[in-house]
């Protein structure tokens, strides 16, 4: 596939749109050239084609049957290219931004949110990498984290975006099922879940409430939360729920809070970004999950969900690792 060389063909169509005139000067303030720099141009194309276009008297130009008949044939071409180039740049200019987060919180926070930041915010392409891995951001030109942790990262800037609490929950109809039964009972003899990102979750809420943990041998452990909430909602058994990700579930009274008011937090998530992050749609990016945070924290499930979001919750020992 052979193409003449753009700047010549430019300076061709320009002088051609504008030879009946018989001047270059149209056309050399056009292009923001000089006219010997447009007529230059024209005897490049001359010679690439191996034909003559113009007819030349100084500096007075007339196309000659050749050239014409090229210009004809040229001229639709790069009308569409000059009338898509201007559709381009009158669009409004899309601005990506990555942001990373565990898996959970993006599968069951960040995601039901994407369309409210597209509308909000149309001019930006937002590249989510869901992953449980803690990310270098710098290298990996990320420029935004969802982190769970204590806010403590090595050159980073985090803030807190909302707090963490966990407690036994277990699906509406699995409670139906078990109406009347003591809830330390329960624990006792009904299968219970354990999710393997956090292996102590049933010792450290058993101890924080001064309670025997469930039997291992009557557990069952899944990978992950993406795992245990569609367990819990099968019936499966007893787990440990996580807010702010069973948020929703809790408000459509899908899953049920096995004890009233004994959520434990252990840290929270975190907002975080390299120093050198400063690009105008990653602020505005970072602003609007600050403002989702709040809401978050503001309109969560209280007292009937566990515990309260603000973070009032009793608490445990600290972690500064992500947890998913």
């Amino acid at each position: 596939m052979k193409f003449p060389p753009f700047a010549p063909l430019k300076s061709f169509f320009a002088a051609a749109e504008a030879s009946g005139s018989g001047r270059l000067r149209a056309a050399a303030v056009a292009l923001g050239l000089t006219e010997s720099a447009v007529s230059h141009q024209v005897k490049r194309l001359e010679v690439y084609l191996g034909t003559a276009l113009f007819e030349r008297h100084g500096r007075e130009l007339r196309l000659t049957s050749a050239g014409a008949r090229f210009h004809r044939a040229i001229r639709p071409a790069l009308a569409a290219i000059q009338a898509a180039t201007d559709d381009m740049m009158a669009a409004p200019r899309r601005q990506r931004v990555t942001i990373t987060a565990p898996t959970s919180i993006a599968a069951f926070w960040l995601m039901p949110r994407l369309a409210r930041l597209q509308e909000h915010h149309p001019s930006v392409d937002l590249q989510l990498v869901a992953t449980n891995r803690l990310c270098d951001l710098a290298r990996e030109q990320i420029d935004l984290a969802i982190r769970y942790g204590a806010g403590q990262w090595r050159d980073l800037e985090a803030h807190r975006l909302m707090p963490e609490l966990y407690f036994p929950v277990a699906s509406a109809e699995f409670m139906r099922r078990t109406l009347g039964k003591d809830p330390a009972e329960l624990l006792k003899t009904s299968r219970t879940i354990s999710n393997a990102l956090h292996p102590d979750e049933w010792t450290e809420w058993c101890g924080a409430h001064g309670l025997q943990p469930p039997r291992t041998s009557n557990m069952i452990e899944l990978s992950s939360a993406e795992l245990v909430v569609p367990a819990l909602l099968d019936g499966v058994g007893i787990g440990i729920g996580r807010r702010p990700i069973i948020d929703p579930l809790l408000k459509e009274g899908r899953l049920v809070p096995l004890f009233r008011d004994r959520a434990i937090g252990k840290a929270a998530y975190y907002l975080v970004q390299s120093p050198t992050s400063r690009s105008a749609a990653a602020r505005t990016v970072a602003e609007w999950l600050m403002a989702e945070g709040r809401a978050t924290v503001e309109g969560g499930s209280g007292g009937a969900a566990g515990g309260d979001l603000s973070g009032r919750g009793k608490k445990t020992k600290k972690t500064r690792g992500q947890k998913k």
